[in-house]
């Protein structure tokens, strides 16, 4: 019975060190990072008439740039310290005259690893956390498309006719600058010129109307990479203590 005790405090006081232990590990890994989707629907408006782009991007912001107050928070800033960054954007091209809007192209852009800017966040009543709110980018790299759509007539006017380069980018208004009446506030939009030169004149460019964004709610943390297995052979040297403990 007395063996059985002490073994039992033996395990404890291990227990005890080992969840120092690893409390201290916690604090030396790197930060843990939020991956957050966000989706939008618009037509592109009468530069190319009866085209819409749907599309979704994920995003991946440190977790500690949610612990600061709400608002615009650059890239640069010490809780990323440049590490914000796009992880995929795609984008499905439709005649928007045409029922059910069925995909005519499906594109996917690509990112630098310094394409985010800033990022907005906002406290949510629903959660009780802030949320990211919209994402500031550069341009994407470039495009090229060729897409025609005969539409659902013999006449041209809801037809669908592009060839040239596209571009995608992201932006968000910070909440000093957000003046009503002038949203969207976070928004996606293409950036398109007919013929692959993007210097042509500008009556062979220009931007999509602004396509409203809307972020989900963000999940738990993922965890890096390396924590995980940090973890579990941690787990399995508090196993091996407890069956050493108890055979004492």
């Amino acid at each position: 019975m007395k063996s059985n005790a002490t073994a039992s405090l033996r395990f404890a006081a291990a227990r005890r060190l080992l969840a120092g232990a690893l409390l201290a590990l916690s604090a030396a890994l790197p930060a843990q990072a939020a991956i957050v989707v966000g989706t939008f629907d618009p037509a592109f408006g009468p530069f190319i008439p009866n085209l819409g782009f749907r599309g979704t991007v994920s995003v991946n912001v440190p977790d500690a740039c949610f612990a600061q107050p709400a608002g615009f928070i650059l890239n640069a800033d010490a809780c990323s310290g440049n590490a914000m960054t796009m992880l995929s954007a795609h984008v499905e091209l439709y005649n928007t005259t045409t029922p059910g809007n069925p995909t005519l192209q499906n594109l996917a852009f690509s990112f630098g690893a310094a394409s985010i800017n800033g990022v907005v966040t906002g406290f949510s009543g629903v959660t009780g956390q802030n949320e990211l709110l919209g994402v500031d980018t550069v341009f994407s790299t470039l495009l090229l498309n060729s897409l025609f759509d005969p539409g659902l007539s013999p006449l041209a006017f809801d037809d669908v006719f592009f060839d040239g380069s596209l571009e995608l980018r992201l932006f968000a208004v910070a909440p000093a600058a957000q003046v009503p009446g002038n949203e969207p506030f976070y928004a996606a939009e293409l950036y398109a010129c007919q013929g692959a030169d993007e210097g042509n004149t500008a009556a062979e460019c220009a931007l999509s109307l602004p396509a409203p964004i809307v972020f989900a709610t963000r999940g738990k943390p993922l965890p890096e990479p390396g924590t995980l297995p940090l973890l579990a052979i941690s787990a399995l040297a508090l196993l091996g203590s407890r069956r050493r403990l108890l055979r004492a």
